[in-house]
């Protein structure tokens, strides 16, 4: 799809899980198209919920595998608990059929979402959160997350960038992420406004952090205000981003 549409580059950020680079890779192969490795950790940062991308991780380096695993493990436990409330509200659904959509994947609630609205329980994803499964709502469930510079610890030690995804409501966790290892921001991205925009980009200046951007594509039929390629972002992105892991590389 990205090759199809003309993309120059494409990170493939799954949350946690590396699994899917070996495909995303070959899928390139003779196409021109650069696939950066990379992964989206669902972390904790003093009990707010932020995601930490990495790029260009190693996606064969064990103890980021290792502690992706565990956060699989937890998405599990509560994608079931989740459905127990859901089952306490009078919504029925199959454990089966949510791990058949999640597939060898993380499990999440973008899949909880999917089987509600197959079930006809919800006229699209977006009304399973607003009604059921977003945070504060009746079927939300917690779950273990990583702490956040552990995530960025566990990233760099895979030889990757750690960067705060879609920070508009998280800017005040900035200053300290940065100093536990932040290197980029993720300015561009699907809904900011311009103002937004040039305001992240002035954050990141005075923090020296690389600019990102993504659309944070998850599939039409789940998102689908976030289509592949729809935010434009700047060539020098991820000319900056291949050069900060070419020094990193070099010093390491």
């Amino acid at each position: 799809m990205a090759n199809a549409i003309g993309l120059q580059a494409i990170s493939i950020c799954d949350h946690d899980t590396v699994d899917g680079l070996p495909e995303a890779f070959e899928a390139a192969r003779d196409t021109g198209l650069e696939v950066i490795p990379g992964v989206e950790i669902s972390a904790d940062y003093r009990g707010q919920e932020v995601h930490i991308l990495g790029y260009f991780v190693d996606h064969e380096n064990l103890p980021l595998r290792d502690a992706l695993a565990c956060s699989r493990d937890s998405r599990r436990e509560r994608g079931k608990a989740m459905l127990a409330k859901l089952e306490s509200l009078g919504i029925f659904l199959s454990w089966d059929r949510v791990q058949e959509l999640a597939g060898t994947g993380s499990l999440g609630r973008v899949h909880i979402a999917e089987a509600l609205h197959e079930a006809g329980y919800v006229a699209s994803p977006q009304e399973a959160f607003d009604r059921y499964i977003g945070n504060d709502r009746p079927a939300y469930a917690h779950r273990f997350r990583i702490q956040a510079i552990e995530a960025m610890r566990l990233i760099r030690g895979a030889g990757g960038l750690p960067t705060l995804a879609h920070p508009r409501d998280v800017q005040g966790a900035v200053p300290e992420l940065v100093a536990g290892g932040l290197v980029g921001l993720e300015v561009y991205y699907t809904g900011y406004s311009r103002e937004m925009t040039s305001h992240l980009r002035a954050l990141a200046r005075r923090h020296n952090l690389l600019c990102t951007g993504g659309s944070d594509f998850h599939g039409l039929a789940l998102l689908p205000d976030h289509a592949l390629g729809s935010v434009s972002v700047p060539t020098e992105c991820v000319e900056n981003l291949r050069a900060r892991e070419r020094l990193l590389h070099a010093t390491s």
